[in-house]
């Protein structure tokens, strides 16, 4: 008789095989499928652990890798890894889509079960996206951004009527009348970003906001709105647990409608982006809301030294934006919050010697951003290296430096605890 030590893989038990599986780029779980009846009972488990879907992510590696290449995608194979995974997915994001046929997309959306977003859809799918979408009734988060360009408001006010679970809309540069708000449940929406949008008859957009009483981020940047919607985010309702709000270019409207923003008592982050803001506003500001994190002010030109030291008084702020603000003296930045995590002062004129100072000031700073400061050379990043040296307790520094003179080349003093970054951008959400 012969002993081997080879085991076939049909006798591994359930839990070996899963782990195995586990292993496998989500194409292969497809091909699984088709072995035999007990493999495909095995990976019917694996696709209910599939929550979070985006093609644009390296999680989902298969679809990745083809999604990105140069060479025709394989649609029936991305067919059978989507399908798969949009019977239990989540939050289902498809981003890049290019080169998809119409069917495989009804079968796609088929399935998808809460969440929905999507970009820059090909034209010769846009039919089909709406088609798909307006079947959808337990969405959570709704992104249409920039894509579907003749989505009018029956569209949105069909799908708004559908969709009573709403948390969070997202709408980028769409003109509409105003009246699918109308048919927007509010009742568990959170989260509201209306970004370079034309909205004709605001009244029903006041209607909805006032109705929000959960809602926590509001934001209307670059959006065509008249002074009553401004009002209605000051209302009782709104207001009481209204966290984050941002707009941009209301610098045309009465310091009145500023006034009531200033005073939302419970915001953690404000942005007031090229407005009217004043440096009496500024007071009010840091008077109201004590709970706030992140200002951001940044192409206000009303404001002088006076309302740069009144953040000194916000207890809770953690990121300041000053940029393009080029009419503050040296002596205004001397007295801005010394305790910020983020200072951003891009584009702006201030001198070396008065950034250097307050650089040694702010113990804990973690990200100062300089980008568009032309004036600021090698020497100045040669200065700043040799503050954060002196930091006792070794907190690190990322410097912005887009669009300055700065060689990266030339700077001789390296200092593992500063990161020189010529492609900058902030987080600000890993700050409240």
């Amino acid at each position: 008789m012969k002993f081997t030590n080879e085991i076939s893989i049909v006798n591994l038990n359930d839990d070996c095989l899963l782990h195995i599986f586990e292993y496998l780029a989500l194409k292969d779980r497809v091909s699984l499928d088709l072995v035999c009846q007990r493999w495909k009972r095995l990976c019917s488990l694996l696709w209910k652990k599939v929550d979070v879907f985006d093609v644009c992510s390296k999680e989902v590696d298969y679809a990745y890798s083809m999604l990105k290449s140069e060479d025709d995608i394989n649609v029936l194979a991305c067919e059978g890894v989507f399908k798969k995974c949009f019977r239990n997915s989540k939050i289902v994001n498809l981003s890049r889509i290019e080169g998809l046929e119409s069917t495989t997309l009804m079968d796609l959306w088929h399935y998808c079960s809460c969440h929905f977003g999507y970009q820059n859809a090909p034209t010769g799918t846009l039919n089909t996206l709406r088609n798909v979408l307006l079947k959808c009734e337990r969405l959570e988060e709704l992104w249409l951004c920039q894509c579907v360009v003749d989505v009018d408001d029956v569209f949105l006010s069909q799908l708004f009527a559908k969709n009573r679970n709403l948390r969070k809309l997202i709408l980028t540069e769409y003109k509409l009348t105003g009246e699918c708000f109308s048919n927007l449940f509010v009742k568990k929406l959170d989260t509201l970003i209306l970004f370079g949008c034309i909205i004709q008859n605001r009244q029903h957009l006041n209607s909805a906001v006032s109705r929000a009483s959960k809602l926590r981020t509001l934001s209307v940047s670059g959006c065509s709105l008249d002074p009553h919607t401004l009002e209605t985010v000051n209302s009782p309702v709104s207001s009481r647990n209204l966290k984050g709000y941002d707009e941009n270019g209301f610098y045309e409207y009465r310091c009145g409608l500023l006034y009531n923003i200033c005073k939302l008592k419970n915001l953690t982050i404000l942005g007031l982006r090229n407005s009217g803001l004043s440096d009496n506003m500024m007071k009010i500001i840091s008077l109201s809301c004590t709970n706030l994190k992140v200002l951001i002010i940044d192409s206000c030109e009303r404001i002088r030294e006076d309302g740069l030291r009144y953040t000194a008084s916000m207890p809770n702020l953690k990121c300041l934006d000053i940029g393009y603000i080029d009419r503050i003296a040296d002596i205004g930045l001397l007295g801005v919050n010394k305790n910020l995590h983020v200072l951003r002062m891009n584009y702006t004129s201030f001198c070396d010697i008065a950034i250097l100072r307050v650089l040694s000031e702010m113990k804990i700073l973690q990200e100062l951003d300089i980008s568009g400061c032309r004036h600021l050379g090698d020497d100045f990043v040669e200065s700043a290296i040799e503050i954060v040296k002196l930091r006792k307790d070794k907190i690190p520094l990322e410097i912005g430096l887009h669009d300055t003179n700065v060689s990266l080349m030339a700077i001789s003093n390296i200092c593992s605890l500063v990161q020189l970054n010529f492609d900058y951008s902030v987080n600000y959400e890993k700050y409240c």
